[in-house]
């Protein structure tokens, strides 16, 4: 997660109570620079970071009226949506939302109702997709769905292209997240053609981007057959491609590192190591020379990551360990507890000697992932814990994470999540011989790999089932399973 510390503004207001007209003209005024001599019933500071916007720094913006069936008078401070493309403005935006969620939401949901009882749609729009962005940020994409539907119909009837593409961005976003790669991949395409159509380079390039992590994202999965997979990496690589280009001609040498970084990836998962190491470095050395710390950290993740797939421990858990010094100087816990994950990973692939170790850190991680109400990493962490405490035949722990982790990818929504620890379980009961609750979990995940056409994940079920079989001493039911898992394996 990338964090900058942000500057707090004090935000000061006027108490006199005031008609709707009076109301709307105070939200719009900028008094950032205006002393106001009464102190306000009730303030709070949130920003913006519309992609689209451009130019000078957000100022700070207040809005105040008195609803009839209200007993005092609400003012909220709120920042006027400019200079938000910038990498300090986002990184402040998510600076502020991450150390306070609730007041955050708090500050959303009192400007949303002010702008709604002033009829002032462009604000209220705008509110809608910071709500989002915070939505996503907790994992809880059913809300985030609802609120960028909700801004995308106020620009659309607003005739504003472009805060129409920045919902559509946002809900290909949420898309993405969830596995949702055939929808995600309409959303950011239709984003695409409206930022194309004004005009907003930057814009462009985000959706760019936001398509090369759909298509990126659906070919890891493994859905479909090698050929589509592999077209999908190559249009992921072209359109990373694009949008790079497009940062170079702004010169937004962060843009352009975030690329490098993205390419990285689409060459990690086509194992083309050499070309994926080649294009972390690049983008550390970017990073650094722009002093952006963060940055540095996230590449040299990418990089420990290459280094571990090919079994190069040592110098994954120095990358690592590297990452994870410049999270703590600068405050990040949640990127902290990422390169734990990644320690994990590393740990558990060697002896049992280093599981301790392994189990540890997965520990670590999924405290402060629950601390900071991320369920998507406390899942993670939960799985890895489980699969340490499977290889070391602690299965009554091992089923606790695990049910866990299943409890918590359900309430985010998240399919795959759940399939994957529904697996999981079937492992862990066929170990122990409980083959009827085995049974139940590899058939409810093979259930949902099947809905989401994830072959790799139903061949898993398939191989899985197949050693039940065995385990029951029903081998010829065994050598069906395998035999259609190979069916699989070949046609993916």
């Amino acid at each position: 997660m990338r964090r900058l510390a942000s500057k707090r503004l004090g935000i000061g207001g006027r108490t006199d109570e005031g008609s709707d007209r009076n109301a709307h003209q105070d939200a719009m005024a900028v008094s950032s620079q205006e002393p106001i001599p009464k102190k306000p019933s009730a303030s709070a500071a949130f920003t913006s970071t519309d992609s689209h916007r451009s130019g000078g720094e957000a100022g700070v913006t207040q809005a105040k009226f008195k609803r009839a069936d209200w007993s005092l008078e609400q003012l909220v401070a709120v920042k006027k949506l400019r200079s938000v493309e910038t990498e300090e403005a986002r990184n402040e935006f998510i600076d502020e939302v991450e150390s306070k969620y609730p007041r955050a939401e708090e500050s959303y949901n009192q400007a949303q109702e002010i702008f709604a009882h002033i009829s002032d749609d462009k604000n209220l729009a705008t509110t809608m997709e910071n709500m989002g962005r915070l939505f996503v940020l907790r994992s809880e994409f059913t809300q985030a769905e609802q609120v960028y539907t909700r801004a995308k119909e106020i620009y659309t009837r607003l005739d504003d292209e472009r805060g129409q593409a920045i919902s559509l961005s946002g809900l290909g976003r949420v898309c993405h997240l969830q596995s949702n790669y055939i929808q995600g991949e309409q959303l950011y395409s239709r984003a695409h053609e409206l930022y194309a159509r004004t005009g907003d380079d930057n814009g462009r390039a985000n959706a760019l981007l936001g398509l090369g992590d759909v298509y990126y994202g659906s070919a890891l999965d493994g859905l479909g057959r090698v050929c589509w997979r592999q077209f999908k990496r190559t249009q992921a690589e072209e359109l990373v491609s694009q949008a790079q280009e497009i940062y170079v001609r702004l010169g937004d040498l962060d843009g352009h590192a975030k690329m490098l970084n993205s390419l990285g990836d689409i060459y990690r998962a086509q194992s083309q190591y050499t070309q994926a190491q080649d294009a972390y470095a690049r983008a550390q050395e970017i990073y650094a020379g722009l002093g952006n710390d963060i940055g540095q950290g996230n590449a040299l993740e990418g990089l420990a990551t290459v280094y571990r797939l090919q079994s190069k421990d040592t110098q994954a858990e120095e990358l690592l360990t590297r990452a994870q010094d410049i999270y703590a100087r600068v405050g990040d816990e949640q990127s902290q507890a990422s390169t734990m994950l990644g320690l994990g990973y590393v740990y558990r692939s060697q002896s049992k000697y280093t599981h301790a170790l392994a189990e540890e850190v997965y520990t670590q991680a999924q405290e402060v992932y629950a601390r900071l109400g991320d369920d998507r990493g406390q899942g993670e962490a939960l799985d890895g814990l489980a699969t340490v405490c499977h290889h070391l035949s602690k299965y009554d722990q091992a089923e606790e994470f695990l049910t866990r982790a299943y409890e918590i990818y359900a309430r985010m929504g998240n399919e795959k999540g759940r399939a994957n620890a529904l697996l999981g379980l079937g492992d862990v009961n066929r170990k122990q011989s409980k083959h009827a609750q085995a049974e139940e979990s590899y058939n409810q995940a093979l259930e949902i790999c099947t809905r989401l056409n994830d072959d790799v994940g139903r061949g898993n079920m398939l191989w899985s089932m197949g050693h039940l079989r065995r385990s029951q001493g029903r081998d010829e039911e065994a050598a069906a399973f395998y035999v259609e898992f190979a069916g699989a394996s070949i046609a993916k």
